[in-house]
């Protein structure tokens, strides 16, 4: 998994999970990016039931439907979390 800060794409064994919509743009805003529960469980190399119970460590979701069964998180929240938890295992 390659990870970096200004984050434009997050790349995996199984290929890039989240890029730049918007490459022509001037700014990469990952503060408005969304990836969702199977993405992001991709990226922490988990499944996603324990992805849900991971959900006191991770940065809070964010609703994206009125009934609140679709979620996603932050770009920019992960990226911290994961620049956060990387720097506290060194």
């Amino acid at each position: 998994m390659t990870v970096s800060k200004g984050l434009s794409k997050i790349e995996t064994k199984s290929g890039v999970i989240m890029k730049n919509p918007h490459p022509n743009k001037r700014h990469n805003n990952s503060s408005l990016q969304i990836i969702r529960p199977k993405e992001l469980a991709e990226l922490l190399s988990i499944s996603i039931p324990t992805l849900y119970r991971m959900k006191d460590e991770l940065p809070s979701k964010v609703k994206l439907s009125e009934n609140g069964r679709a979620v996603g998180w932050r770009m920019s929240d992960i990226e911290a979390y994961l620049i956060e938890r990387t720097e506290t295992k060194i």
